[in-house]
């Protein structure tokens, strides 16, 4: 008797899928990995772009979120909206997207001030040097 709730209902779900699902589910998903290669290796290279790359792939999560809890309440999902929105709002101030704080213009300029020497000598304790 197969089970009707749970990861086994869901697991004999899958199962059932038409090929063409599979397929379709395939393809989405090999799109979005590459989606994510793409962002990572922005990141790595510390571009800009994938800053706003991540940004946009976290709003991206906001619409299947807010479906997923008029579906039904659950504090799971409420805490998945709640850190997706503070993930969102890091995203907007600390890395001055969309002209926040200054936009790039301050960031090139705080990265500057920051770097290099200069930077490792204002940061440090006087008891150190």
């Amino acid at each position: 008797r197969p089970p009707h709730h749970g990861i086994g209902a869901d697991v004999n779900r899958l199962f059932r899928l038409p090929d063409w699902e599979v397929y379709a589910v395939g393809v989405a998903l090999a799109a979005y990995t590459t989606i994510l290669v793409f962002e990572m290796v922005g990141l790595w290279w510390a571009r800009r772009w994938a800053e706003y790359l991540t940004l946009v792939e976290a709003c991206a999560l906001f619409p299947l979120e807010i479906y997923e809890l008029l579906g039904g309440f659950s504090w799971v999902k409420v805490v998945s909206v709640a850190l997706n929105v503070a993930i969102v709002a890091y995203l907007l101030l600390a890395h001055r997207l969309f002209g926040v704080r200054g936009g790039a213009a301050a960031a090139r300029e705080a990265l500057e001030r920051d770097s290099g020497w200069a930077g490792v000598e204002r940061t440090t304790p006087s008891a150190l040097r």
